[in-house]
């Protein structure tokens, strides 16, 4: 199920998405946590999202650190040889003008979030396309936590850190797929 937290979308049409995967390197692998399965479970349901974003033609863009750059064999193949992969030095993705530049000329307006929410990258990068008026996805079961650490849930990042934007949060990774798939583009209002 979706559900919308507040939706004063600036436009009718179905939005123009990309998906932006954070964090999801192999030498962090042994690391992750993730809740309600197991993390293998939460790579593959990452993939499939991945897959269905490529599938529309739009693109899922790879973002790690540079100090650990080969992302997760799974999220690399969904996202293929063709998918763009940008390294960071700072925490959000936005800090990185080539991404900058990327998400302007692919005239994406939402972006799909997943990737390993271990401190603050997720949220800043989530926070950071509010910022520069993007939409906002995103679903629980395309998040990762710290292993070892209680889960930092969509919904915590909502509450905890975003007032008032557009953000659309997916109970599961199906119903984002099947809205993916459905051209009427991920979180639209029924």
């Amino acid at each position: 199920m979706q559900k919308q937290f507040i939706y004063p979308f600036r436009s009718q049409r179905p939005p123009k998405f990309a998906m932006v995967v954070v964090d999801m390197q192999e030498a962090c692998r042994d690391k992750l946590g993730y809740a309600g399965a197991s993390v293998e479970e939460g790579i593959q349901r990452t993939a499939r999202v991945i897959r269905a974003v490529r599938e529309t033609g739009r693109p899922a863009i790879l973002v790690t650190y540079d100090s650990s750059p080969q992302v997760i064999r799974e999220i690399s193949d969904a996202a293929g040889p063709d998918s763009p992969h940008f390294t960071k030095t700072l925490q959000s993705a936005f800090t990185i003008a080539p991404f900058r530049r990327f998400l302007s000329e692919s005239l994406s307006d939402s972006l799909i979030f997943a990737g390993w929410v271990k401190g603050i990258c997720v949220r800043d990068s989530m926070l950071d396309a509010i910022w520069n008026g993007f939409r906002v996805i995103t679903s629980d079961e395309i998040l990762f936590h710290r292993s070892g650490f209680p889960p930092m849930d969509a919904l915590m990042i909502h509450e905890r850190i975003i007032h008032g934007p557009v953000v659309s949060y997916y109970d599961t990774s199906e119903g984002l797929i099947r809205d993916i798939r459905s051209g009427t583009g991920a979180g639209e209002k029924p």
